[in-house]
Formats: structure tokens, C-alpha cells, sequence
């Protein structure tokens, strides 16, 4: 049998985490679940080419954030 230790987070990790779910929900406002699931996986030339959650993984996750906040610009269209 394992055992295993969940801590408290750093403040952080944990606004890394605050800063993706509130992009999740903003993009889920702008396109819809469905919509939101394929973005995350296509390639962006905003974020250099890589997929949403490349970026993230790779700690660019308030590039990501900008880049959703910028669809609820009215300008965008």
C-alpha cells in the first residue's frame, strides 16, 4: 500500500492554477466547451506556433491568458 502527501500549494502554483481556470472560463464563454477542448490542442502563431497547453506547460500561461482576454475585445471580431 502507498500513501501519498498532498500539501498546500505555493502562492505561485496556485496563481498559475487561479490564472488557467479563469482563462478556461472566459474561453468557454467566448466558444463554448466543445470549441474550447479542440482550441486548446491547435497550433496558434500567437503563441509561436505551439498548442495553448504547449504554452502553458512550458510556463507561459499568461501569454495564453492574453491571448483569450484579447477574443472578448470588442474589436475582435
Amino acid at each position: 500500500m502507498t500513501t501519498s502527501h498532498f500539501g498546500l500549494p505555493s502562492p505561485e502554483n496556485a496563481q498559475i492554477v487561479f490564472t488557467v481556470l479563469n482563462t478556461l472560463r472566459k474561453l468557454h464563454h467566448v466558444m463554448g466547451a466543445d470549441d474550447s477542448r479542440e482550441w486548446w490542442s491547435t497550433r496558434n502563431a500567437e503563441l509561436d506556433s505551439r498548442t495553448p497547453s504547449e504554452a502553458v506547460i512550458a510556463g507561459d500561461h499568461e501569454a495564453v491568458a492574453r491571448l483569450v482576454d484579447s477574443y472578448l475585445d470588442p474589436s475582435f471580431v
